[in-house]
């Protein structure tokens, strides 16, 4: 008979959650930081290229436009790896497996296209609501031929931000496992998001209040190390003022802030990424009677491990 995985409460995620990372922290940062560190440096490089560059080339504009567009994909694509790779590894905790970085990042290239697939749906979503919310009010008022005032115009893209900004993020939270669903259940993009959506359906506050809570805590480290930051600026100005060097100044007080918000995703991303998971499997424990044995035949193992947990070591 399956071995069926035992249900979680809000408070057993957050333990397992930091257990996990405990136990396991210097291979899942380094899953992050494989990504993270190369895109933020060539990011990092092409942000400085307008001031080293000779400005006002036209030649010179579209190509950094296009460096910067092709960066901004690859950035995508290589931060939706990481995150197949984060799930697979976190999925593994279940049967006592030490985290294999090359085993976790092989699983997740296996499924890209559709994990791609999935968000990519998840993005024209969001988007369209968007431009929605920006189109109308600018189509009333040229429709209108200028009748319609731009403060009236403004006041309308207000109030629909505000009517669609709680849409945007039930959206969000109804297709949060659209990744977990895309790299582990065999199915297609719209299969996925389909799938995480069943999920979450009369579970969404939980889901929304747990995700939250996790926010919450994030902001507050991460308000503590922007104040650090802002004192380091400050310094920085003023030896700046003093002596003359405004632009390496800049660029100093750009580097400590990107360094900064790196070493942030690289420390927060596999804490964010577990919670989501093992929410992911509780909810399908109570919606389908999840086992391990489905899980290890999701993860490619020959037979369910006889040391394996009903939930992830504490």
């Amino acid at each position: 008979m399956d071995r069926t995985l035992g249900p979680r409460n809000l408070g057993a995620i957050l333990s397992e959650t930091f257990a996990i990372y405990g136990k396991n922290s210097p291979r899942l940062v380094a899953i992050v930081a494989i990504v993270e560190v190369p895109v933020t440096i060539v990011s990092f490089v092409v942000k400085l290229l307008p001031a080293y560059a000779e400005i006002g080339t036209e030649v010179m504009s579209v190509s950094i436009f296009v460096i910067t567009i092709l960066v901004s994909l690859v950035s995508f694509v290589a931060g939706i790896l990481m995150q197949g790779a984060m799930i697979h590894a976190i999925s593994e905790q279940h049967f006592n497996h030490p985290v294999d970085i090359g085993r976790a990042f092989r699983f997740a290239w296996q499924r890209l296209a559709v994990m791609l697939g999935a968000e990519l749906l998840v993005f024209l979503a969001i988007a369209g609501v968007f431009l929605i919310i920006i189109g109308i009010p600018f189509g009333i008022h040229f429709a209108a031929h200028g009748g319609i005032g731009w403060r009236t115009t403004m006041a309308i893209a207000i109030m629909l931000i505000v009517i669609g900004t709680p849409a945007v993020i039930y959206l969000v939270v109804k297709w949060l496992f659209a990744l977990q669903a895309a790299l582990l259940e065999g199915c297609g993009p719209k299969a996925a998001l389909s799938h995480s959506s069943r999920l979450v359906e009369k579970n969404w506050w939980r889901v929304f209040g747990i995700m939250l809570l996790l926010l919450l805590m994030a902001m507050i480290v991460i308000g503590i190390l922007f104040i650090l930051l802002g004192i380091g600026a400050g310094i920085w100005s003023i030896i700046g003022a003093t002596t003359g060097a405004a632009m390496e100044t800049i660029i100093v007080m750009t580097v400590i802030a990107t360094i900064g918000v790196t070493i942030l995703a690289i420390l927060f991303s596999p804490i964010t990424i577990t919670a989501a998971t093992l929410l992911y499997y509780d909810l399908r424990v109570k919606k389908e009677g999840y086992s391990l044995d489905a899980l290890a035949n999701e993860l490619g193992l020959a037979s369910t491990p006889t040391d394996a947990l009903a939930s992830p070591p504490e």
